[in-house]
């Protein structure tokens, strides 16, 4: 374990009661992931393989109206799962993009 993923542990912690050692395994299935400000990490009609857990950082969720407009749908901040669910889930091609605000430190899981 390293001794910047003790967020993710704690996290975990809060989220499922499990014992240490099974803690420890899940949290070491993350990757640590640096986002740089203004990345596009999924972009509509891609599928999600892939889900974070922000340590820090901004990021959010737009769409285009019919303009072609950006609309905000979902903003998150540190301590949050972030992910495209009905995508990831169910293997669809994506209707958001997620859109780095800041720099971001987070944990990766991808399938």
């Amino acid at each position: 374990m390293s001794k910047n993923q003790s967020s993710l542990i704690n996290f975990i912690k809060q989220t499922i009661p499990m014992n240490d050692i099974e803690v420890e395994e899940i949290a070491n299935t993350f990757h640590f992931t640096k986002i740089k400000k203004n990345s596009l990490f999924l972009k509509e009609n891609e599928i999600s393989d892939d889900y974070f857990y922000l340590q820090e950082g901004v990021i959010r969720f737009f769409l285009y109206d019919l303009e072609g407009n950006e609309i905000t749908t979902d903003i998150f901040t540190e301590n949050n799962i972030v992910f495209e669910i009905t995508s990831f889930f169910n293997r669809i091609r994506s209707e958001v993009n997620i859109h780095a605000i800041t720099d971001c430190i987070s944990y990766r899981y991808f399938l």
